[in-house]
């Protein structure tokens, strides 16, 4: 009952994603299992599985135990570089994991979930996994009920208490923060259901029913794309048993199919919807999703570490090594199965526990169509976790781990009921329980003893491990710096020794040997560090710029600035200048157009029009001469009135402007810098290489009239009424000619030019009706 209780009341505890929370639902796993130890210690036997989660818990582990320097180093290099950096010493014994608090959660969470499964498969075992599952599917719905409530109610906070530091652009979903973690939660319960409402009858039935519906409601409105896939993929194989079963292997394998052929393409197409990811454009973007790429980035982390693995639940700081761009989302695990067993625990141990797996699973496929229907339900929900596991990391908090376990655990136990009979019918005794040799006291206490001791250890290093996450610590730091705290030094030192991988800890321990004056050098070592754990991130180039101009190297600080900033840092001109000078400026922006241009534009906000030219000289020249660079040069140059640098600019522009914005704004740029002559020659050049382009001639002309060249305005309109021209290029035209004619006070012009300008408009209508113009 202990154990049903805590497994229920991990998906309400916000999740169970708290490290205290996970702390507290490890510690009540263990007690109810030593109670579940003393009261069935004659008929313990492992169950399916067990040996999978045994060696997964063993080797995390053994990822903490100090390992001698040389071990360490032969079996994960990578591992034992980053911590002799760390430490700035060779170390003489080290473990494996690069974050221990992290690895310790792990072992929590690995803990409880292997005393939910012994735990729930002995129950099933002795027939009472109905009074596991149904109050299961119970609590799945009713997370979906309060997820329905709470988005009604328009609500802020997690169960009216909790609030949530990063809320999703998507909301919270019921307890969970992330609405993939609850997706796996929903087709859980929904899978599980429709199990128990197959093998129940009366009102009980139609409960389930509906709460199957509450489930599959809930999974669509977390618009989880893969939780939807793994719905798919488990409602698919529970199908199938139940046609096998109906039908015989043979017309049920075929019925099967025939339902997948319809409704794969329906259900991935529901999938897909949930982002908009339909057809081509559709699957470049699926390509260029951020989870796609941070496959890619672990990736080259499981390569790095490939034997042992960086530690279980330390992938987060490692990883930052090998990602391409910060993307403002932190990658704390690679959200998939595979990729992430790989790089915490490295290839050989994962494809061990795969193996395992799929050794104590084969059996049990093969025999799922016989079974009861609550069975085959509770397998298929696991397979849809799984199978949603390929692109989310719901299994990483215990709201959705311990349920899975549960129901791993009812397969189990239904194997072990199995396992029993075949043995009572070997025996050719009655398929009842016979009890085992009574156990001597000694190994009785012993065995009780030890297990107390072990479970209390561990719980004991969970709870340390708690207070000492990467965040943890990172808070105490943070506000140790601000008070000057003299113990501060220390609390880095402690941080960086549990977290080595970990680039924020180089920058607080940089941040604390800056304060000397002068800095001390272990700061540009530890910001070094940082550069190298996290080469994407832009911050280390700003502090190492800062200590370059404290150390009075001004010109070195202006490069790491312009690292920063195409790394994409956020820093004002305003600031960088106040930093490194004004002589210096220059070099830390980037070498490409947009950067020099931005630069070229602050210049010219401040009215220092040299450097401004300067600037746009230069990204010209990066740009290679690209006519789009001319146009935003003699842009920059007409905001900033200056005469010369207008003429230059568009000087430039139009000594071969191929667009008609080109050919305008070299018109505008020539005219603005007193070069009204060869303005006029380049509207008439404009003429010739674009006939069709009439709006050039008069955009030409409306340059000349705002400088006053009355006279060549009127004759490059009179040039333009000759040729075949659009009626609003005309009408256009017609229009300048009056304001021209009002200019020169000659009435009697402009008005016959606003009277060609109406019949112009006439005929562009009758036009527009379908009528022949008229001559």
């Amino acid at each position: 009952m202990t154990i049903l209780s805590t497994t229920l009341a991990a998906p309400v505890a916000l999740g169970g994603a708290l490290p205290s929370i996970q702390v507290v639902l490890t510690a009540v796993s263990v007690i109810a299992g030593l109670l579940w130890l003393l009261s069935r210690r004659r008929d313990v036997r492992w169950p399916p599985f067990f040996v999978v989660a045994a060696v997964a818990l063993g080797f995390t582990l053994f990822q903490l135990v100090p390992l001698p320097a040389g071990l360490a180093n032969w079996i994960s290099p990578r591992a034992f570089e980053i911590r002799a950096d760390a430490l700035g010493v060779r170390p003489s014994f080290v473990p494996l994991s690069l974050d221990v608090p992290g690895t310790w959660l792990a072992v929590a969470r690995g803990l409880a979930c292997l005393i939910v499964l012994v735990v729930t498969a002995s129950a099933a075992r002795r027939g009472k996994g109905g009074f596991f599952a149904i109050p299961l599917v119970f609590t799945c719905a009713g997370v979906v009920l309060l997820a329905f409530g709470q988005r009604l109610a328009g609500a802020e906070t997690m169960l009216g208490f909790y609030k949530i530091a990063h809320m999703p652009g998507s909301g919270f979903f019921g307890t969970f923060v992330s609405g993939n973690h609850a997706a796996s939660l929903f087709l859980l319960g929904g899978l599980l259901g429709l199990g128990c409402a197959r093998e129940t009858d009366g009102p009980m039935r139609g409960v389930l029913v509906g709460c199957v519906l509450l489930c599959l409601a809930g999974l669509f409105f977390t618009s989880s794309r893969f939780g939807i896939v793994g719905a798919t993929a488990g409602g698919f194989a529970l199908l199938t048993f139940w046609l096998v079963n109906h039908f015989g292997p043979l017309r049920g394998l075929l019925a099967a199919a025939g339902a997948a052929v319809v409704t794969t393409p329906l259900m991935l197409s529901l999938a897909l919807g949930q982002r908009g990811q339909f057809g081509l454009e559709g699957t470049t973007g699926a390509l260029a999703d951020f989870k796609v790429r941070g496959w890619f980035d672990s990736l080259q982390l499981l390569v790095n570490y490939p034997l042992t693995g960086v530690g279980r639940g330390a992938f987060e700081a490692p990883a930052t090594a090998y990602r391409a761009q910060v993307e403002g989302v932190r990658l704390v695990f690679p959200e998939n199965l595979l990729i992430q067993m790989s790089s915490e625990w490295g290839i050989p141990v994962s494809l061990l526990l795969i193996g395992l797996f799929v050794y104590a699973a084969w059996p049990i496929a093969r025999r799922l169509p016989r079974w009861e229907p609550m069975f085959q339900g509770a397998a298929c929900a696991v397979l849809g976790v799984l199978v949603h596991e390929l692109a989310d990391f719901g299994l990483e908090v215990l709201g959705v781990a311990m349920p899975t376990a549960m129901a791993l655990g009812l397969v189990s136990g239904r194997r072990l009921m199995s396992l029993d009979a075949m043995g009572a019918q070997r025996s050719e005794k009655p398929a009842t329980r016979q009890p085992r040799p009574a156990r001597s006291a000694v190994v009785l206490v012993g065995s009780t003893v030890g297990a107390a001791v072990a479970g209390a250890g561990l719980v004991a290093g969970a709870a340390w491990a708690a207070g000492r996450t990467g965040d943890a610590d990172a808070g105490r730091i943070r506000a140790a710096l601000a008070q000057q705290h003299p113990m501060t030094g220390e609390l880095i030192n402690a941080a960086i020794s549990r977290h080595p991988a970990d680039h924020d800890f180089a920058l607080l321990a940089a941040r604390w040997a800056m304060r000397a004056d002068p800095p001390a050098s272990e700061a540009l070592r530890q910001l070094n560090r940082a550069q190298r754990l996290y080469p994407a991130a832009p911050a280390p180039h700003v502090l190492t710029a800062h200590l370059l101009v404290r150390l009075g190297r001004p010109s070195q600080a202006a490069i790491e600035l312009r690292l920063a900033n195409e790394l994409g840092a956020d820093l004002s001109y305003e600031r960088m200048e106040r930093l490194v000078g004004s002589a210096q400026l220059e070099r830390t922006v980037p070498r490409d157009p947009t950067h020099l241009f931005k630069l070229a534009s602050y210049f010219v906000s401040l009215g220092r029009v040299s450097e401004a030219d300067a600037a746009t000289r230069k990204a010209v020249t990066f740009a290679e001469s690209s006519e789009a660079a001319l146009v935003r040069r003699t842009q920059i140059a007409l905001s900033s009135g200056n005469k010369e640098f207008i003429r230059e600019a568009a000087t430039a522009l139009a000594r071969g402007p191929s667009t008609p914005e080109g050919f305008e704004l070299a018109t505008r740029g020539l005219a603005a810098g007193g070069e009204l002559e060869a303005a006029r020659e380049l509207v008439r050049k404009a003429a010739i290489l674009m006939p069709h382009e009439g709006g050039l001639t008069v955009k030409g002309a409306r340059v000349l009239l705002e400088h006053g060249d009355l006279t060549n305005a009127r004759s490059l309109l009179a040039e333009d009424a000759t040729r075949n021209l659009p009626f609003a290029d005309r009408i256009a035209g017609e229009e300048l000619l009056a304001e021209i004619a009002d200019k020169e006070g000659d009435a009697a012009a402009a008005a016959a030019a606003r009277a060609r300008a109406r019949i112009l408009v006439q005929l562009r209508g009758e036009t527009t009706r379908g009528a022949e113009p008229g001559p």
